[in-house]
């Protein structure tokens, strides 16, 4: 009977679970991108970026900020918001 290497760890879930939070990162990032290029071509409502940006569309205009983007909101009616950009780190 040999004793098992230290180094040759079967994958365990940690590994399958870095691969999903890797593969959500990539979707998010997408999703960034799309919302980023819909504000860039002009001002967009919640609703308008929710369409482009999915569900938690503002999570990704909060990203982009973090970014360092300029993004301004003034608010329409009601829970309607209307999303300006006004520039970024590449503009």
């Amino acid at each position: 009977m040999t004793q098992p290497s230290l180094f040759n760890i079967p994958p365990t879930v940690y590994h399958l679970h870095r691969a999903e939070v890797q593969a959500e990162q990539q979707r998010l990032e997408r999703a960034e991108d799309r919302v980023l290029r819909a504000l860039q071509a002009g001002p967009k409502t919640n609703v308008e970026l929710v369409q482009i940006g999915g569900i938690r569309a503002t999570g990704r205009i909060s990203d982009l900020r973090a970014k360092g983007h300029a993004i301004w909101a003034d608010h329409v009616r009601g829970g309607i918001w209307c999303y300006v950009y006004r520039g970024g780190p590449d503009a």
